[in-house]
Order: structure tokens, then C-alpha cells, then sequence
């Protein structure tokens, strides 16, 4: 509040009117009455707290800036155009009427679209999604879509066509041979087997095939063996460590390798309870 200036007794009148007016100059630029505040600019220097329904502005050409942070302690109701660098949602975002335009927005509880959405404006734009995403209806995607983790689709497929993981190594077969399937789907040894080899199937050194791989499902792995002047053979299977004898296609297990060519060997692995499986193997000569 304006505070009237004091005036020495031996001041002139003009002086103490001066004075006077430029107190009653500031006091001019708010007006008051029972209910209501009104100035063209007011200043809190530590808060500003309205207990009631506050509105900023009176028309849609009124634009309220705030240059500091904002907290919403519940939901916040957009009716208007927004637009905002970045906002922390705790709670929930209703854009009702009008569209509403974020730069950033980390939701930590639930964000809900219900129309259309975009993620980003040009091909280089990424989105990152570190937890469930769960789409109800049809979903596009008209460029590459890249997914590092394990993805389940509980409905039916369909695509084009798949591009499997070929780890090609300059490696002789013998001994026993770990086969990663978090990392590949075709195993492919280039230099001639020295020696019969066994195969271990697991998820990779740190982690087990049986948590990778749900019950009721199945994985197919293939793995190539080259072959010098001595065929070569696998002897014996297994998953996690663990020994399994696989049903072979033709009713026996291979008992000799093919000299000079390429072996390929086959698994369908089925997994119909905890640590308890059923392999379906084949072996097919290439050369």
C-alpha cells in the first residue's frame, strides 16, 4: 500500500501537495471493493494464495505467462489451446475441448489420449517407452519400429516376411556349444568341426532358457555345422544344463556327420511346464 510522504512543517503547500499526489498516483492503480481486487500488475513478493476459483483473464485474448514452476496438487481441466515446454503430470491431464500442445510431458501416473496422437514431427524424432504399452484398437507404424526387449502380441500376425539373427563365427565345432537365443536365432560355425560337439540352449550366460521362454510356447533355433574330411556329429542336447533327449525326425538321432558340406541342425523347443520340454530336432546336409 502507498504510504502518504512526510512533509516538514516549513515545506510549502505545493510540496506537500506534490508529494501527496504521487502517493494517491499509486494507490490510483487499484481498484477495490467488497469482493474484488483489480491492478494492472501485482507483485508478491513470497505467495500468492487463492483459496476460491481464481481466473486468469476475461476474454480468449487474454494470455496469462508464467515464468516460474506451476504445481497442480489434483487434475488440471484444459478448455483452451495450451502450449508448454515441458509439464509433470502426478496425477491426470483432461484436454477436453481443444487441443492442447506439450513440448515434453512425463506422466508418472497415467496419461489418457483419447483421440489421435503424434509422437514427434520428423523421421529423427524418438520415443522412449520404458513400460507397458497396450493398444486396444488397430495400431500403423509406416516406418522402422525397433523394439529391444521381449514383445508378446496375444492376438494373430501377420507380416511379410522375418529377418532372423545370424551370429556367423570362424569357429570350429567340438566340445559343448552354447547357443544364446536372446541374441540369435542361427548359430553358423565357418571352420570344419574337429570334434562331436553337444548343444546347450539357454537364454544367454546370465540367464535361463526356462525364464525367457513361457509355458505353452515354442522357440526354433538352427545351428550350422561345417563339415571338413571328417563328418562330424552332435552326441547329446540340452537346456539350462540339463540333459533332454529330442524326438529326430525319421525316428532316429544322427549317428555320423556329412563330409565336406554344411550340417543343419534344426530345434523346435515347446515348453509345457517349468523346466520341462519337448524337442523336436531334424538334421539336413547342404554341399
Amino acid at each position: 500500500m502507498a504510504k502518504i510522504a512526510n512533509v516538514s512543517l516549513s515545506n510549502s503547500f505545493d510540496t506537500w501537495r506534490s508529494r501527496s499526489n504521487e502517493a494517491f498516483d499509486r494507490l490510483s492503480q487499484f481498484a477495490i471493493n467488497n469482493s474484488s481486487l483489480y491492478a494492472n500488475t501485482l507483485t508478491a513478493n513470497v505467495s500468492f494464495l487463492s483459496k476460491g476459483t481464481s481466473t486468469l483473464g476475461d476474454s480468449t485474448s487474454d494470455l496469462t505467462t508464467i515464468t516460474g514452476r506451476a504445481t497442480v496438487g489434483t487434475n488440471l481441466t484444459v478448455s483452451g489451446n495450451t502450449t508448454s515446454n515441458k509439464i509433470v503430470v502426478t496425477s491426470s491431464i483432461t484436454g477436453s475441448t481443444a487441443n492442447a500442445t506439450f513440448n515434453k510431458i512425463t506422466a508418472t501416473s497415467s496419461l489418457s489420449v483419447s483421440g489421435n496422437s503424434t509422437i514427434g514431427d520428423a523421421a529423427s524424432d524418438r520415443s522412449t517407452v520404458n513400460g507397458l504399452i497396450t493398444l486396444n484398437h488397430s495400431g500403423a507404424v509406416t516406418r522402422n519400429f525397433t523394439i529391444s526387449g521381449n514383445t508378446v502380441i496375444s492376438g494373430l500376425t501377420s507380416v511379410n516376411q522375418t529377418i532372423k539373427t545370424v551370429t556367423v563365427s570362424a569357429t570350429a565345432a567340438t566340445g559343448n556349444v552354447n547357443f544364446d537365443v536372446l541374441t540369435q536365432g542361427i548359430l553358423y560355425y565357418t571352420t570344419s568341426a574337429s570334434a562331436n560337439w553337444t548343444i546347450n540352449v539357454r537364454g544367454d550366460s546370465g540367464i535361463a532358457l526356462n525364464s525367457v521362454l513361457g509355458t505353452g510356447k515354442e522357440i526354433e533355433i538352427k545351428f550350422l555345422a561345417t563339415q571338413g574330411g571328417t563328418g562330424r556329429y552332435q552326441t547329446s542336447f540340452g537346456i539350462d544344463g540339463t540333459t533332454i533327449t529330442p524326438k529326430w525326425e525319421g525316428g532316429s538321432a544322427p549317428s555320423s556327420g556329412s563330409t565336406n558340406s554344411i550340417d543343419e541342425y534344426t530345434y523346435k523347443i515347446i515348453k509345457t511346464a517349468s523346466s520341462t520340454y519337448t524337442v523336436l530336432a531334424s538334421k539336413k546336409q547342404f554341399g
